[in-house]
């Protein structure tokens, strides 16, 4: 495995040194390095010959797990840069990302593209042929300073961000994630995340590059579960995702090894810690970051036991911070903002004025005075540290719910509701009552063999310590690549649900 990391042949000194070697499982099918550097190659071939190369930024819109990493791949063999469309952002990412191309399996596209941005659609003859070399591509090396990838922030927020990433802090990310994750040769990475997010982009090169195998989905949902978990050293998910894994495995379910599980992107209730320990024999861990920082907080997952919301220890490299709201430190156990410096993180806003380098963000006005103040990253969370520098988070700064004067954050009533067999997900908002006063409203997401009645009453006992509670019953909380919720939409959608219900007899909520 070599120390530096060529991004533009990636996977090609391990295809020449050792082309046998597995580096893609896709459902319980493996992919040799040679068979991966090849497809590679042949669709960086097909993107040259449409235009792209040194300077492009193309879009993928895929249906396949295979077609884009092929594609991420060969995008950086090009010395291009990439961004993932994902469906509920087609419109915010074609407005806001200066793109030259979009590459579709589908053809469903954004309808503001601009007349510059060419479409290419995808055809079955991209992969036929002999591959050529990367020297007949061009075989330069990528720049530290050049542009390869483009990420969407969460948006949780508002509306979604746009933060662009250069080849130098790439492979510092990759550097960082290889180390502490421990990923090796012999590693089998399964990242759920997908290729959206941070670590679903990160985690794949970053086994590549140490020669180790990527675990990608590949059929049927049980089977695909099985066989996903069932290969893989290290699984990288959030709390909803690791639920459909195990929701989805057979109940005889046997796996190979004892995986270690990496869960980020929202607290991760005991109860669901525990089953994964149990069912996949798991080393579940719990991890804590965002697009703009990387990697910041990380530590066992027994650490939820004393601190429900506990999220780790800074990792090397990261400095966490809690403050007031005029930004000065508070004591230890003392809750506040959550502000963070990291070796990885951005240092601003493309397009804001006052920016000085060339990652960071764009189209996003305003945000160098919220998100990053003075080399801070302000993620946005509320929390405090404990007296052996763990790192606890409460709830989202802009999302505390007021009951009446009552103040709570979201995520601690759903981890209390959580923790009722038989309920899935969970979503805690306020809305009007019937009575016209403000209302815990908690959807949720309950098994197909659940007792409603009997899971209504449950919810409401565990949160009887407010004057009122209302339950609505939904078939799932919808959340995006990272497991966060939009709660802002939701709530308008579950307003608008039991606007209907009020006039239909026998309506499903409580």
């Amino acid at each position: 495995m070599a120390e530096d990391i060529v991004l533009h042949d990636l996977i090609g000194m391990t295809a020449r040194q050792d082309p046998a070697r597995a580096a893609v499982v896709i459902g319980s099918s493996p992919k040799s390095y040679e068979e991966l550097n090849a497809d590679v190659m042949r669709l960086a071939r097909w993107m040259a010959r449409h235009g792209i190369g040194y300077g492009s930024t193309v879009a993928f819109h895929t249906v396949e797990h295979y077609f884009h990493r092929v594609a991420l791949l060969a995008t950086l063999a090009l010395r291009a840069e990439s961004v993932t469309m994902i469906p509920a952002q087609f419109e915010r990412i074609a407005a806001i990302c200066p793109l030259t191309h979009v590459v579709s399996q589908n053809g469903k596209l954004p309808a503001s593209l601009r007349p510059e941005c060419r479409l290419l659609l995808t055809d079955d003859t991209i992969f036929s042929g002999p591959p050529p070399n990367s020297e007949e591509l061009g075989g330069l090396e990528i720049r530290d300073t050049d542009p390869v990838r483009i990420f969407m922030s969460s948006g949780t927020t508002g509306a979604p961000k746009a933060i662009r990433v250069d080849a130098g802090l790439l492979r510092a990310r990759m550097r960082e994630n290889a180390a502490r994750y421990e990923i090796e040769p012999t590693s089998r990475t399964y990242t759920a995340l997908g290729p959206s997010t941070n670590l679903g982009f990160v985690i794949p090169l970053a086994t590549w590059w140490r020669g180790g195998t990527v675990v990608l989905p590949g059929g049927a949902a049980r089977k695909d579960a099985s066989n996903a978990v069932k290969n893989a050293t290290h699984i990288f998910n959030s709390p909803s995702g690791l639920r459909r894994i195990l929701d989805a495995l057979p109940s005889n379910y046997k796996g190979r090894t004892a995986p270690a599980c990496f869960i980020g992107g929202d607290l991760l209730p005991s109860a669901l810690r525990d089953e994964a320990k149990t069912k996949l024999g798991a080393v579940m861990h719990v991890v804590y970051g965002a697009t703009e920082i990387s990697g910041g907080c990380a530590g066992n997952a027994d650490i939820t036991d004393t601190h429900p919301g506990a999220v780790g220890w800074p990792r090397p490299g990261a400095i966490v911070d809690i403050v007031d709201e005029s930004g000065s430190p508070v004591p230890s156990g003392t809750e506040g903002l959550v502000r963070m410096k990291t070796n990885t993180m951005v240092t601003g806003y493309l397009g804001v004025t006052g920016y000085l380098g060339v990652t960071g963000y764009l189209g996003s006005p305003g945000a160098n005075t919220e998100e990053f103040q003075n080399g801070w990253f302000y993620t946005g969370d509320r929390g405090f540290l404990r007296h052996d520098g763990a790192l606890v988070v409460t709830g989202r700064a802009v999302e505390t719910l007021n009951i009446s004067g009552t103040k709570v954050a979201p995520a601690t009533v759903e981890s209390d509701v959580l923790r009722i067999d038989g309920i899935m997900d969970a979503c805690a908002m306020v809305l009007q009552g019937p009575d016209g006063l403000p209302c815990l409203t908690v959807a949720i997401a309950a098994k197909s063999d659940a007792d409603w009645k009997v899971l209504a009453k449950s919810v409401s006992n565990a949160l009887a310590r407010f004057r009122a509670v209302r339950v609505v019953a939904v078939s799932d909380i919808p959340r995006n690549a990272m497991g966060k919720i939009a709660r802002a939409e939701f709530a308008e959608w579950v307003r608008g649900k039991l606007a209907k219900e009020a006039q239909i007899p026998g309506a499903t909520s409580s």
